[in-house]
């Protein structure tokens, strides 16, 4: 992902990875949690670091697995792993088009590709919106409970791009 911009314009477009992370620092800040970027080649720091997020409690694993699209059975075992933990993997190409089958999908609960960088803030959106879900059926979403409560998305581009501290209070949430 650090090549982005640079490797398969044609497929990948031109917007290099700082400026994603402009994107989805912006996303953040409009959404009101907070965002730390890291990025990883390396299948054992990402898989490391899933395991990091879960015991630091991470709500939600947002991830274009890139390279370990094709052969990330150690990723995808490790997610199967952290059940607990909801995961939507992301591409920025339709991989149907190109004929291209994720080894991850499986371990998914939504997939977004093909929408260009736009498939990444839809699915911090459908993280987001997973997670309000979740909350609100295991009964979490009190109004003071909310305002207090602070979540953490974990997003790996292949790399890892982990979101701490997301605020998971919606005024339109708490409709009466």
């Amino acid at each position: 992902m650090s090549w982005l911009g640079r490797r398969q314009p044609e497929i990948y477009g031109t917007t290099t990875a700082d400026q994603l992370n402009e994107m989805l620092r912006s996303h953040a800040g409009e959404h009101d949690y907070d965002l730390d970027i890291f990025y990883t080649h390396v299948e054992g720091e990402a898989i490391a670091r899933v395991f990091q997020a879960v015991e630091e409690g991470v709500d939600g694993l947002v991830m274009n697995p890139a390279g370990f699209t094709y052969r990330g059975e150690a990723l995808r075992d490790c997610i199967l792993d952290c059940a607990e933990l909801p995961y939507i993997e992301v591409h920025i190409s339709n991989l149907a088009k190109r004929d291209v089958k994720s080894v991850l999908a499986s371990a998914a609960d939504g997939m977004l590709m093909g929408f260009g960088l736009q498939s990444y803030l839809l699915a911090l959106d459908a993280m987001l919106d997973l997670l309000q879900k979740r909350f609100w059926r295991a009964g979490n979403l009190l109004q003071g409970a909310i305002q207090a409560y602070s979540s953490k998305i974990l997003q790996l581009l292949v790399s890892v791009l982990m979101l701490n501290g997301v605020s998971i209070f919606w005024p339109w949430l708490l409709q009466y």
